[in-house]
Order: C-alpha cells, then structure tokens, then sequence
C-alpha cells in the first residue's frame, strides 16, 4: 500500500483502479485516506484522527512563538537523521531532544514512500519544511507552498534548510503564520470530510461498473461460498 504501482506508461490503455495511500505524477494509483485517521491504536500512542489533531493543536499551544526554540526539529529513520547531523551540523542547529511542540519548524522527509507523518507535522503549529516530495496523498495535493509550508530542495539540502530557518527567525510573524495555516488546513480536514472523501471514490467507482445486480448479487453467492472454505462452519448447511 505505501507505493503506487500502476504506472501510466504501462496502463494507459487500460488503467486499473486501484486504491493506494499515495501515488505521484507518473502513476495512477487513486489516492485514499490511510489507516491512521480512524483507527484506535493506543498502544502505540494514535488515535482516531478528530481526537488526535484536538490533542496536537492543544499541546502546540503550551507556547508562544516568541518561547519556541528557533530550530528545526526532525524525527524519522536514524539513518538520515545522520545524514542530516554530518551534513547540517556545521551549518546550522539541530534541536535534538527537543520537544516537537518547542522548535518552530519541523521537517518532512520522505524515506521509502510516503509518510503518514505528514498530516502531524502540519498539525502542531510549527512552520514546515517539506523536503520535495516525489508522493502525495489524498490531501497533500491542496498544500501551498510558502502559505502552508516552506519547500525545501533535494539538493543543496542543508543549505537550503539553514536559509529556510533563518529566514523564519528574521520573519518570525510570516513564519508563525504559516504554522498556522497549515494547522488551520489540517483542521478543515475533519473525519466527516474523509468519509465524505471515501464515498466520493465510491461513487465515482460505481459509474464505472457495468455489473447488473443480477450478476452482483451472483458474484456476492459466489463470495460468500467461498468463504465456506476458509470460516469454521457452526452448524451443518450453514453455507
């Protein structure tokens, strides 16, 4: 699910509609909401997304923005955060340790795909530094730059973050206001407004299916047959 595989070369005669959780110029996987907006795992810290963005913008509020440490903060795979300390160190501060609600800028890194890290990071009021992104999901694609984050290039990396950074500090309320939009956006997008999304793709879906119910109803038989073969049977002639 975290790369889109339906390329637009191959499939451009005959594209299949397949759901992924992100997809980018080249393909055409559809974008669809990820697991992380309504499930409950608090074993590991996430909730459903209506609580969990109340919980983000009450903690982004702990400080000010003039309180908040002027550095960027990232958190991701230990292999690019040493990337960025033997690339960046010399050139600019990284708040390791900090807190993400205490740095005014946060950094987004894509690694093998997408990340469902995004929608967090837009969340907690910092201002975002989203490194190019070669994916997107199904909200992504609203963003705009330098009104809900700052772009950062691929190259010259480092450089460009220090500049971002410093630009920030020496614009602190253009820097705060972009936080602010972002947090602003990601609001607006509700459980309500992804479940309107989900019926959208359905809908959309379903234009384009020449089922008849007859025959839906005889490969829904036919499913549910199947499953015989892999559910315990409770009582005989129960399938």
């Amino acid at each position: 699910m975290d790369k889109p595989t339906i390329n637009r070369t191959e499939h451009a005669s005959m594209p299949l509609p397949l759901f992924r959780y992100c997809t980018t110029p080249d393909h055409m996987d559809i974008p669809f909401p990820d697991w992380s907006f309504w499930v409950d795992r608090s074993e590991i810290n996430i909730r459903p997304w209506d609580e969990e963005f109340r919980s983000i913008k009450k903690g982004s509020k702990r400080r000010n923005w003039s309180k908040k440490h002027p550095f960027a903060y990232w958190k991701g795979n230990p292999d690019l955060f040493l990337l960025f300390v033997w690339n960046c160190f010399s050139v600019m501060t990284l708040s390791s340790g900090q807190h993400k609600y205490y740095a005014r800028y946060k950094i987004y890194a894509e690694g093998y795909a997408w990340s469902v890290s995004l929608k967090y990071i837009l969340s907690c009021g910092c201002c975002p530094l989203i490194i190019s992104p070669q994916y997107q999901d199904f909200f992504s694609r609203g963003l705009v730059p330098h009104k809900n984050y700052l772009p950062i290039p691929s190259t010259d990396m480092c450089p460009a973050i220090k500049f971002a950074v410093d630009w920030g500090n020496s614009h602190p309320s253009e820097a705060e206001a972009i936080g602010r939009a972002a947090q602003e956006y990601m609001g607006s997008l509700s459980m309500d407004r992804v479940y309107d999304h989900f019926m959208y793709l359905y809908s959309q879906g379903t234009r384009n299916c020449k089922l008849s119910c007859r025959s839906g109803r005889r490969l829904l038989w036919k499913y549910a047959k199947s499953l015989c073969f892999v559910l315990p049977m409770k009582s005989k002639g129960s399938c």
